[in-house]
């Protein structure tokens, strides 16, 4: 089994309860992972009013966000797992976020989230739509502190895609999805919104697959799930997975993100982003 080496939990300045930091405990605890709870907050300078200097009024800040952050941590039940209070000062967070993930070699970042209005997801680029976007590693969106309890995983996959670009990320995918079986015992289930009796270009690549068996069962042969595990739906991609998920409420749902620029990508986003508050669950992202 592969391992967790660094989990990045980002701390939300204005919650005393921590999402993303309670997520992230029990899963340190069985990959042996160390945790950084991560901090970046922003004070204007002139509420700075006791400071001397805007340098001594920022390092006064930090210090005290980092009292606040260790707090929180030492109420925690952290035995056996290694926890690091980091806190940065800065005003645009989520990209701080992203270079701290890259500098400190995160595995995972983990950050709660909520539900925001299309009109916000389309216009506004919110922390979750530049996490996942630009991350450098996978990005678990976690809806709360619950342990998992469902038992299931979903997996979405595009499977009616050519390139060889798709093949790598469902294949990424796959390769977190039975990572998280193994790890958390979840089964694993494949939803894809394609035609269900289509041929998959990816799947025909492989030639140990026998041509008699039907596209589920090649697709559960190929990516190693039951074929009872498996939804092959016809209809646009978005409205598939997020239905599927209401209708199973798994644990965890893992998605694909490609990252695309300019007005085509704002006015259009990908499946990815539309789908974020269309469904309830943890939602793990693949870049």
């Amino acid at each position: 089994m592969e391992r967790l080496r660094t989990i990045i939990a980002v701390i939300d300045p204005s919650e005393e309860k921590q999402i993303s930091l309670e997520k992230a405990l029990p899963l340190a605890r069985k990959t042996k992972a160390n945790i950084i709870a991560y901090l970046c907050d922003y004070l204007p300078h002139e509420k700075m009013t006791k400071a001397t200097s805007v340098r001594e009024g920022r390092k006064t800040f930090v210090a005290e966000r980092k009292a606040w952050l260790q707090g929180i941590i030492d109420t925690l039940d952290t035995s056996d797992v290694m926890v690091e209070a980091k806190v940065e000062y800065g005003k645009f967070w989520y990209t701080a976020v992203l270079r701290a993930a890259s500098r400190l070699r995160g595995d995972l970042i983990i950050k709660s989230t909520e539900k925001h209005s299309k009109s916000k997801r389309l216009l506004t680029k919110t922390s979750d739509y530049t996490l996942l976007r630009r991350s450098p590693c996978p990005v678990l969106l976690a809806r709360d502190s619950q342990p998992w309890q469902q038992g299931k995983l979903l997996a979405a996959l595009d499977l009616e895609s050519e390139d060889e670009g798709h093949f790598r990320l469902n294949s990424s995918i796959m390769h977190k999805a039975h990572f998280f079986h193994d790890l958390l015992g979840l089964d694993v289930h494949i939803v894809s919104a394609c035609n269900p009796k289509g041929e998959f270009a990816q799947l025909s690549a492989d030639d140990s697959l026998d041509d008699g068996l039907t596209p589920a069962e090649q697709v559960g042969e190929y990516f190693d799930v039951p074929t009872d595990h498996i939804q092959l739906i016809d209809g646009p991609a978005v409205d598939v997975i997020t239905k599927t998920a209401k209708d199973m409420s798994p644990d965890m749902i893992i998605i694909g993100t490609v990252a695309r620029t300019g007005v085509k990508g704002i006015l259009v986003g990908n499946t990815a982003e539309r789908i974020l508050d269309g469904i309830d669950c943890d939602i793990l992202a693949i870049s």
